[in-house]
């Protein structure tokens, strides 16, 4: 018995799937159907439901049923708690569906920081016996690998749309200018961009996806970025900018001790989109709740 109110809520929850039926059905007859049970087995079942709750839920009306108002005020709750009740099984079966395997993942090196890590750290917690295979590198080596079939899926930056895959979302993240501690432009943030413009950068090279954005991003103004050194690698740019060799446009990493300034950028431009690129085949139960996962990551980050 539940305290609240005295109601018999045990019983209450049993009875909800046949309140349910014949709410949406209008008859007893066909409710019975379709619950596989006898006629006077529902309504039995009605009659203890009215007497927990106290109220009456049903009236006749011509052959069938109706809703009472009162009836029609509890059925979206009694819907609702079906509805998450089938979530939950629905979950119990995806849980024990997931046997041990391993999952061939290909990011971006410099996602590998904090993206990567995290993903996999909440994935085992619930699927321990899912092991991973990494591989890491520039995007362009992520989306050939998974062309040639050699990884299940590819995380990285501006996830592109190829055939025979999907295409998550996951976050965005912001591109900010490095300069040298104590460079001019310290003064001057939000940077302007034709003040980027007139400085040399140093970028990571065309295969990654920062070069073309950050050329895309001068071309909004009319500007064509004075490009000095490249590099391969994230730390790279940033020690040549720490010598002094130039500025650059890169994402952040505020966990790096340096003397290099990481400034906000005074542009809409400057921010580019994380997410997964996965083949359609998606139909192994261990990838397939990796990717339920992905998208619960995406739509947390856009409600957020």
């Amino acid at each position: 018995m539940s305290a609240m109110n005295g109601t018999d809520t045990r019983t209450v929850l049993r009875s909800l799937p046949t309140f349910c039926a014949v709410a949406e059905t209008g008859q007893v007859r066909l409710a019975a159907a379709e619950l596989g049970e006898q006629q006077s087995v529902v309504s039995r079942t009605l009659a203890r439901l009215q007497k927990a709750l106290g109220v009456v839920l049903f009236e006749r009306r011509g052959r069938g049923i109706a809703l009472t108002e009162a009836g029609r005020r509890f059925l979206p709750y009694a819907q609702e708690s079906m509805r998450q009740l089938d979530a939950g099984l629905g979950e119990l079966e995806h849980h024990g569906s997931v046997g041990p395997d391993t999952l061939r993942l290909a990011f971006q090196s410099l996602l590998g920081q904090r993206l990567v890590p995290s993903l996999i750290s909440r994935f085992r917690a619930t699927f321990p016996d899912v092991r991973f295979e990494l591989t890491q590198g520039s995007r362009r080596r992520g989306l050939q690998l998974l062309e040639d079939g050699a990884v299940d899926l590819a995380l990285l930056s501006s996830p592109p749309r190829m055939p025979r895959t999907t295409t998550i979302e996951i976050s965005g993240e912001p591109l900010v200018a490095l300069v040298r501690t104590g460079h001019p432009l310290v003064r001057e943030e939000p940077v302007p961009l034709h003040r980027l413009a007139d400085e040399e950068l140093i970028l990571l090279t065309p295969e990654f996806d920062v070069h073309q954005l950050v050329t895309d991003m001068f071309a909004s103004v009319g500007r064509t970025p004075r490009l000095g050194l490249s590099a391969e690698d994230y730390y790279t740019v940033r020690g040549l900018v720490e010598a002094g060799l130039g500025v650059s446009v890169m994402p952040p990493m505020p966990t790096i001790r340096d003397q290099v300034r990481e400034l906000r950028i005074d542009s809409p431009m400057a921010r580019r989109t994380i997410g997964a690129v996965v083949h359609e085949d998606a139909s192994r139960p261990a990838l397939a709740e990796f990717v339920r996962m992905l998208e619960a990551s995406g739509a947390e980050g856009a409600a957020g």
